[in-house]
């Protein structure tokens, strides 16, 4: 069973709670066009398939997507927040981490392929530093954010 911890930061004046051992995936979306909506169903089913269930939430952040499920529920995330324009990466990212109750937060794009005990060793690198990013596996334009 996980740990529930009631620390002094806030959301909006109420007290935030933190899972510990739990590991709050971030996944804002746009999407614009079929690929990104193909893309963000891959990712979703790459975490499950290549992650523990008990070890992570997902929440996604939907940033007015034109292109939309007929049930947000079947994104099989944990909790869903939608907002009707798009108001930016760092917006969502902010939106997602106030909704988590994640001890470690893990920000995802909805493009993204993961694979066997990626969370893992995540988490071990994060014994030694305090932040973790992922090399991105396209080339340009997506090299840049190394």
């Amino acid at each position: 069973m996980t740990e529930v911890l009631t620390v002094t930061a806030t959301n909006n004046g109420n007290p935030h709670e933190i899972k510990r051992g739990l590991i709050s995936i971030i996944m804002p979306i746009y999407l614009n066009n079929y690929s990104l909506f193909h893309y963000t169903g891959n990712a979703i089913g790459a975490v499950y398939e290549h992650t523990k269930e008990e070890q992570f939430e997902i929440v996604i952040v939907d940033n007015g997507s034109p292109i939309k499920l007929p049930d947000p529920q079947q994104y099989k995330a944990d909790k869903y927040i939608k907002n009707e324009s798009n108001l930016g990466v760092t917006k969502a990212w902010n939106q997602g981490i106030r909704m988590s109750q994640g001890e470690i937060i893990c920000l995802l794009n909805n493009d993204t392929m993961v694979f066997d005990h990626w969370l893992d060793d995540m988490v071990e690198a994060l014994n030694y530093t305090d932040l973790v990013m992922a090399t991105p596996m396209y080339g340009e334009p997506f090299a840049r954010a190394v």
